[in-house]
């Protein structure tokens, strides 16, 4: 399964799972994916220069528990940022 991983973005059964680790050096990335027919919007910076994890990931303005995001609705747009 590690193959479907792209800069820590899988689609799963109950939504998308967006966990990047970045090195320090790495600023950020944008990545358009669609999942089950609902596009996702990414957007992962990181202005501290940190390597690791994401240390909170909110779904249009709102903050979530965890990794995953809900499922977009079929043509619907979720933007992770």
């Amino acid at each position: 399964m590690a193959r479907y991983w792209v800069l820590g973005i899988r689609g799963e059964l109950t939504g998308l799972r967006v966990d990047p680790g970045l090195p320090a050096a790495r600023p950020g990335f944008s990545a358009t994916r669609r999942s089950r027919g609902g596009t996702y919007e990414i957007s992962v910076r990181n202005p501290d220069h940190v390597s690791g994890r994401a240390a909170r990931l909110p779904v249009e303005g709102q903050r979530i528990e965890g990794t995953l995001v809900p499922p977009a609705p079929p043509g619907a747009t979720a933007l992770p940022t």
